[in-house]
């Protein structure tokens, strides 16, 4: 852990558990969309995605896809 996070963290664990709890959401939100960032740039998902994209729009050319609304297709 660098010492700037460190600090940070220091300084979170003064404060009082409902604050640490939102602090806590808040990171871990963060976190996810980092992660995801780092996953969906990769080059295999990368391809993947563009192979996916190609699909899908082969299947709207064929009129093979299907409306979502709401929770049901249709």
């Amino acid at each position: 852990m660098n010492p700037r996070l460190q600090a940070v963290i220091d300084r979170a664990e003064k404060l009082p558990d409902a604050d640490q709890e939102a602090l806590a959401a808040v990171i871990e939100e963060e976190l996810e969309e980092c992660e995801w960032e780092a996953l969906t740039q990769r080059p295999g998902s990368r391809a993947f995605h563009d192979e996916l994209r190609a699909e899908l729009r082969e299947a709207e050319e064929r009129g093979k896809l299907e409306e979502i609304k709401g929770d049901t297709f249709g």
